[in-house]
């Protein structure tokens, strides 16, 4: 049987610790990376009350997702495993988090609309 130094005991641990760091931190940013994110056509979450509420970008109040909610709305969103953060493109301002367990649906993209007019 081969007998190993102390020095080299501690230098296994630290070894061990250090990649162990290292493997948690790339964990942590991959964790943190959204599943999608970019302009938001319209998404649709559950209220808590029993109804469901939404916001979309186009200019008619008829296409809220839910029927209830915002329309016309100039917006990005990033969607995480854990909630989805729809911000105002205008002022670059968190609007809401949704938790994702209350996202009923999601859409991505422009649909078309270029550009939303100033309310």
């Amino acid at each position: 049987m081969v007998k190993l130094s102390s020095e080299v005991y501690i230098a296994l641990a630290v070894g061990f610790i250090l990649g162990m760091g290292i493997m948690a931190g790339v964990a942590r940013i991959q964790a943190q990376s959204p599943l999608a994110e970019g302009i938001l056509f319209s998404a649709r979450w559950e209220t808590g009350k029993g109804g469901t509420e939404g916001v979309t970008r186009s200019n008619l109040p008829e296409a809220v997702p839910g029927g209830t909610g915002s329309f016309n709305m100039d917006m990005s969103g990033r969607l995480f495993t854990t909630h989805l953060e729809i911000e105002n493109r205008r002022v670059q301002t968190v609007l809401r988090i949704i938790p994702f367990h209350r996202l009923v649906e999601v859409q991505f993209g422009d649909g078309g609309i270029k550009s939303i007019a100033q309310p």
